[in-house]
């Protein structure tokens, strides 16, 4: 495994906000953008690979279940961490529930950072649905004030992370 840093962790985020507005302009669709919620500065190993590979797997699943289209595929392993980017041919709203029931359903799914952009590039919230805001994967409060207080180590996190994928794996 790889380190990767701070700046190449943002910078990467650049990078797949300029992805999105590319395929936006070159296709009349939805984008949505996955990537894994791992914390720390490693961000890629076999394991976070199979993870992703998973969730694509799942999403592409789902789509054909309800006959969607899809215009375009790009999943990326790199040191920033695995990522796909999609555009389906179907409304932004229907395709961000889709979405969420597999982060709220599948066995991964709390791993899964799914984002879900309308045409015009505005990501879809899961306030829009009044859905609950995820879990921390180690305790019951919220993820975003467990990791705004760092009331986790990463090395613990990361542990939790490495034993849900293992486990899902043996299945």
């Amino acid at each position: 495994m790889a380190s990767c840093t701070i700046v190449e962790v943002l910078a990467a985020r650049d990078r797949r906000q300029r992805e999105r507005e590319q395929v936006l302009s070159l296709y009349d669709g939805t984008v949505v953008s996955l990537q894994l919620n791992i914390p720390g500065d490693e961000k890629d190993s076999n394991a976070y690979r199979s993870a992703l590979e998973i969730a694509v797997a799942e999403i592409k699943s789902t789509i054909q279940g309800v006959r969607i289209d899809i215009l375009k595929e790009s999943v990326q392993f790199l040191k920033t961490g695995p990522e796909a980017l999609f555009v389906f041919d179907t409304y932004p709203m229907y395709l961000k529930e889709l979405m969420i029931a597999i982060e709220e359903q599948h066995p991964l799914g709390r791993l899964f950072d799914i984002d879900v952009y309308d045409h015009g590039g505005v990501p879809l919230s899961r306030t829009n649905f009044a859905i609950s805001e995820r879990k921390c994967l180690v305790c019951e409060n919220l993820a975003k004030v467990c990791g705004r207080q760092r009331a986790h180590d990463t090395s613990v996190i990361v542990e939790k992370i490495n034993e849900m994928i293992q486990k899902y794996e043996q299945k």
